[in-house]
């Protein structure tokens, strides 16, 4: 998530962040995943990163976790990073959500390109609601191939995720069009690449999501995974290939007016 253009984390902020060594004592000395994925990748996000606690960012940045959310990486205009916190000290259990967002990082600190609002949309909700979640599509699955290589149990972490979507399919009302059809479409993609990662575990939770989904938008299960597969064909494994699906997924969408790729 980027923080608006002409926003960038102010002194206040700063000052008040958590010290990182002391946060994530216990992480790293209750967690070999941790510990190994901190030594190994740390170095590699070149820019200040703060942590701060949800409550000081809500008050005086008005930025707050979602509901249920652990934690949240945040960009700010001058490329400096903001990790907001629902709660400090963190536990050995957090160990896999934590490095989630800064396995985030690390993929925009190696140059991995991003969707951004167009000049005439920049700051309208609903373009940049849809500009996150096609961000999220490609880097979310490959953040969890690089957790597994260290070890990471993502059970949890991905039964949470997949009751929270299945809450809210079951929400949706009437025949799903415009911006939120797309996003809807978006989100399930990006679950069928995460099941492709995940489906060994004996109770698949978002095997349940899928099947729901089937059964209530045929109509969208058919472009999601026709837009699946082309995702897998161009191998978005390698990061030399995420432009063109990006924009591959743009035209798709007829979303060239509304949403761009930059790359860094």
């Amino acid at each position: 998530m980027r923080m608006a253009d002409d926003d960038a984390i102010p002194r206040s902020i700063r000052d008040k962040a958590n010290k990182e060594d002391l946060l994530l004592t216990n992480l790293i000395r209750l967690s070999v995943p941790f510990g190994n994925f901190y030594k190994n990748e740390r170095g590699k996000i070149r820019k200040s990163l703060y942590w701060v606690d949800n409550d000081i960012s809500s008050r005086e940045l008005n930025i707050s976790l979602p509901e249920g959310h652990l934690a949240r990486a945040i960009k700010a205009i001058d490329g400096t990073w903001l990790i907001i916190l629902k709660q400090s000290p963190l536990q050995g259990e957090d160990a896999s959500i934590v490095a989630h967002e800064l396995a985030h990082i690390v993929l925009d600190s190696e140059g991995f390109p991003f969707i951004e609002t167009t000049l005439d949309y920049r700051g309208d909700p609903d373009f940049e609601s849809l500009a996150f979640s096609l961000n999220n599509l490609l880097q979310d699955p490959l953040v969890i191939i690089k957790l597994q290589s260290y070890g990471f149990e993502l059970y949890k972490e991905y039964y949470d995720e997949c009751q929270e979507a299945i809450s809210a399919l079951k929400k949706v009302n009437g025949r799903p069009d415009g911006i939120f059809g797309i996003k809807l479409t978006i989100d399930y993609i990006k679950n069928l690449l995460e099941n492709d990662l995940l489906h060994f575990y004996q109770y698949d939770p978002c095997r349940e999501y899928s099947i729901l989904f089937e059964q209530i938008f045929p109509f969208i299960d058919t472009r999601a995974k026709k837009l699946h597969k082309m995702i897998v064909d161009l191998d978005y494994h390698q990061m030399s290939n995420i432009t063109s699906i990006y924009r591959n997924i743009i035209d798709f969408f007829n979303l060239a007016e509304f949403l761009q790729v930059k790359n860094q």
